[in-house]
């Protein structure tokens, strides 16, 4: 170092600009005296060229110093980056190379440190660094501002909303053109890209880059990667389509113009028919890599599948798309494709368009869509893909006119099968499962049938109630354990529905099945769910001419039951978690259906307590007609009062209470 009165600022500068790279961090006082000086060099003779020149040979100095990791943090203590904005803010368009070499400094000096891009970022550069990225004025920057823009942003937000919000997202944008791949300019588009597609995790640039203008330019992009490009630069189109996907995520505007933008066939074809250029035989690649390139056209297709089931979720492009009669049928074509990725982007799609009754009907009626779904769900073993047809299965299930046609298709033996133990690592197809048996016994007798008496697909050869029960009995999974009971439920309705079902009806009595509806009604938090529960039994416990009455006698005892019998049995780290998550019922089933009925804090309506009435008439006239003097005792010394002291209610829950009271006071009486 040289003491400021021995040299004069001419001497200094001659002498910083011998400097060699190795020599840079140790001399950084100097460095920051030079650049002090040529910028006021440059204030009074803003056309110095030799002023620029030697400023331009400092920088580029610096930039090739600080490109070694050592290096960065001296230089941004010495106020290297603040020093050198005050030489940026004087330029003008002519200083080409000088921006050059600073962008160069900036963005080697931030790779991988963050104090310097805070320091880059307080240095407010941003408006004299972003037009930078316009082609037609500045082509031969445009790749180092890109660069420069991705060092210093990169998992830094203050410096991506500062990119954001300088028009940042539309000049980046502009550079996503298919011309300049054209004019060979390819570096640039995968820089582009790559800084695109790191941004849009930002908010504030991922709201700027999301326009249709900029959807339509990636699509064309894709299109040309693919068609012109033969996708020889799959870096480029990782970009291109992550970052589609990231601006189609949760926006329902975006995910119409993909689907209106003219390009949405082409998405599909690039699902079924996009392949890895053919390499020259006489270029041999490693085994290796070509399956990595391959695996990354593969997830490259997975994310465009996602952009077409998307782009079709919303409830304008369902009417839309669904009306393209060439569109729907090539869809429905579509899901037998060789592709699998392609077949299971269909489904996908199928079951974004199956979400209106009309559109359910005629997929069945007029495409036999059911069937084409069940020939698929037997051909693979694919948890994912079955998902996605057991998701579209169940929005057909859902108008009652699909329900025969569907059940005379076999699918409550096949789709049972889902809840065979060998299934259990794939719960939600599980979920799926019970949501379409449900579907289909609910109001149909045939189908309910088919549930109790047919043979479900399954190596055991048990039927699809046999898989339910024993379901309910090992499932840990609350919600997955109430929607299969609510099978049972339905099937006692849809089964209690007909007179000539006595052997049905007869089946329905076992303790097997109604143990866990009474569980339910005993455990459940939800009203209704407990209605639902409670309707069914009423209907079991008012079905007194089976001929056998042993059913309904085993059946008594669960009412006072304290715990469920269907507990799985938990470890005990497992039920103190299940505590904490919320408080257990420990109440009996007589107890939660009087308190139901009597007490003002259970907030119950009065449908539901009615029907609770109802329910303790019905089990008070079994317990008579079975001669359960342990019920019958209960009924009489702690129900009947609550019964007849019910006040501040309702006058229809009133006459439903002392209704029930009368049946106890004939067993009483008797």
């Amino acid at each position: 170092m040289f003491p400021h009165n021995t040299m004069t600022d001419d001497n200094k500068l001659s002498h910083v600009l011998t400097l060699q790279i190795s020599e840079v961090h140790t001399h950084t006082t100097a460095l920051v005296e030079a650049i002090r000086y040529l910028h006021k060099t440059l204030l009074h003779t803003p056309s110095d060229t030799g002023a620029w020149e030697n400023a331009t040979h400092i920088l580029q100095v610096m930039a090739d110093t600080v490109r070694q990791e050592s290096a960065r943090t001296p230089l941004g203590e010495a106020g290297l980056v603040e020093e050198t904005a005050t030489l940026l803010r004087l330029t003008h368009k002519e200083h080409i190379e000088f921006k050059l070499q600073v962008l160069r400094f900036y963005g080697n000096m931030c790779f991988d440190h963050d104090e310097n891009r805070k320091r880059v970022q307080e240095a407010q550069i941003m408006p004299f660094v972003l037009p930078l990225l316009d082609y037609n004025v500045y082509p031969q920057v445009v790749y180092i501002c890109s660069a420069f823009c991705f060092n210093v942003s990169v998992n830094y937000k203050p410096v991506q909303v500062d990119i954001a919000n300088h028009g940042g997202a539309a000049l980046l944008g502009q550079l996503l053109d298919p011309r300049l791949m054209q004019e060979g300019e390819d570096s640039i588009i995968t820089m582009a890209s790559k800084v695109v597609d790191t941004l849009l995790d930002e908010e504030s640039f991922r709201d700027a880059f999301s326009t249709e203008a900029s959807v339509v330019r990636l699509l064309k992009m894709i299109h040309y990667g693919w068609k012109e490009d033969e996708l020889s630069h799959l870096d480029i189109m990782e970009h291109l389509t992550d970052a589609l996907l990231q601006i189609v995520l949760d926006n329902d505007a975006m995910q119409n113009t993909v689907a209106t933008s003219g390009f949405f066939p082409l998405l599909l074809d690039f699902l079924e028919y996009a392949d890895l250029p053919v390499e020259d035989p006489q270029e041999t690649q490693k085994e290796a890599e070509e399956e990595k390139e391959e695996k990354r056209l593969a997830d490259m297709k997975e994310t465009i599948s996602k952009i077409a089931v998307y782009a079709t979720s919303t409830d304008e492009m369902m009417e839309s798309i669904y009306k393209e009669d060439a569109t729907l049928k090539r869809l429905v074509e579509m899901i037998h494709s060789p592709s699998i990725i392609a077949s299971q982007t269909a489904t996908y799609i199928l079951g974004n368009l199956a979400r209106t009754d009309e559109h359910c009907v005629e997929l069945v009626a007029n495409y036999g869509l059911e069937k084409e779904l069940l020939k698929l769900f037997q051909s693979t073993e694919s948890g994912i893909f079955q998902y996605a047809i057991l998701g579209c299965l169940k929005h057909l299930c859902l108008p009652k006119e699909n329900k025969t046609v569907i059940g005379d298709e076999g699918t409550i033996e096949i789709i049972a099968s889902m809840l065979d133990t060998s299934k259990d690592l794939v719960k939600r197809n599980q979920f799926f499962a019970i949501g379409i048996l449900k579907l289909l016994c609910t109001g149909h007798y045939e189908n309910s049938r088919r549930i109790i008496q047919e043979t479900a697909m399954t190596e055991e050869k048990q039927t699809p109630i046999e898989l339910i029960l024993a379901f309910i009995q090992r499932v840990d999974d609350v919600a997955a354990k109430s929607e299969a009971t609510r099978i049972l439920t339905h099937l006692v309705r849809s089964i209690g529905s007909q007179q000539e079902s006595l052997a049905l009806r007869t089946t329905l009595l076992q303790h097997p099945i109604i143990e866990p509806i009474i569980e339910m009604v005993r455990s459940s938090k939800f009203m209704v769910l407990k209605n639902d529960g409670i309707v069914a039994l009423t209907l079991l416990f008012a079905d007194t001419d089976v001929p056998s009455k042993n059913s309904l006698a085993e059946a008594l005892p669960f009412l006072v039951a304290v715990h469920s019998l269907v507990s799985v049995e938990n470890t005990e780290a497992d039920q103190e978690e299940e505590e904490e998550k919320e408080e257990k019922e420990t109440r009996t089933f007589l107890q939660v259906i009087v308190d139901s009925i009597c007490s003002e804090s259970e907030q119950v309506p009065d449908e539901i307590r009615c029907n609770a009435c109802t329910l303790l008439e019905m089990i008070a006239g079994i317990a008579r007609l079975v001669e359960n003097k342990h019920i019958s005792d209960i009924f009489s010394t702690e129900v009947y009062p609550q019964l007849r002291a019910i006040e501040n209610a309702s006058p229809i829950v009133v006459t439903r209470a002392n209704k029930a009271a009368d049946s106890i006071l004939m067993g009483i009486k008797a």
